[in-house]
């Protein structure tokens, strides 16, 4: 496994912007925190599944939430927003209109 800097953003992104990083461990909710990590990584794996992932990240796949917590990865809004639920069912949507069947149709037909 190559070395991952979790200083920076755990995206590889050219965000080279004077922001603050984004570190949930940092966050005073604690307990919450392995619940982001493991709602993000889930995130990450259905963008991934549909080939779809909208920026690279620095880690495999093999990376584990309790990793990201260890590390207290970081990563910066725009980026971690790019995964967002709302994006994934857009492209969801899109990759079940580009395989419909050409001429078939949603509308019913009455008897």
């Amino acid at each position: 496994m190559e070395r991952i800097d979790w200083s920076v953003c755990v995206c590889v992104c050219d965000q080279w912007v004077v922001v603050m990083l984004s570190c949930i461990v940092l966050l005073i909710v604690f307990n919450a925190v392995g619940g982001i990590y493991d709602s993000f990584l889930k995130l990450v794996i259905e963008f991934s599944q549909l080939n779809s992932l909208p920026i690279e990240l620095s880690f495999q796949d093999d990376v584990t939430a309790q990793i990201l917590m260890q590390n207290k990865a970081n990563w910066y809004k725009a980026c971690h927003s790019t995964f967002g639920r709302s994006k994934l069912s857009k492209i969801i949507k899109l990759k079940k209109r580009s395989h419909k069947p050409a001429g078939s149709s949603e509308k019913k037909v009455n008897a």
